[in-house]
């Protein structure tokens, strides 16, 4: 599986209603995720840097800069599934100062 396809199938997974939580919770550097896909940040005894998602047995590390276009990407993509939770992503994407419509460059 491709790198992309990791990533891709962890955001199918939880793209729901429920995504603007997770969503806040990954841009807080909390993991998230179960058996089958998630998303995690290093600690102390992990031998990587980044983020890490997984799906199944596939795993995928990218750099912290991927991480946060990556994660724009799905607010802007979440944004235009629920248009009621508009002012949520809104501000998710505001407080990191991310540009919704470019790569993660901050602001």
């Amino acid at each position: 599986m491709r790198k992309d396809e990791i990533i891709d199938q962890f955001f199918i997974k939880y793209l729901n209603e429920n995504f603007v939580n997770i969503a806040a919770d990954l841009l807080d550097r909390i993991g998230f995720g179960d058996e089958y896909a998630g998303c995690t940040f290093p600690d102390e005894d992990d031998d990587f840097e980044g983020v890490q998602f997984w799906y199944f047995e596939e795993e995928v590390v990218v750099s912290d800069e991927e991480f946060l276009d990556i994660m724009c990407r799905y607010l802007v993509h979440f944004q235009k599934k629920y248009p009621r939770k508009r002012r949520e992503v809104v501000n998710l994407i505001n407080k990191l100062g991310l540009n919704p419509h470019g790569p993660a460059s901050r602001r």
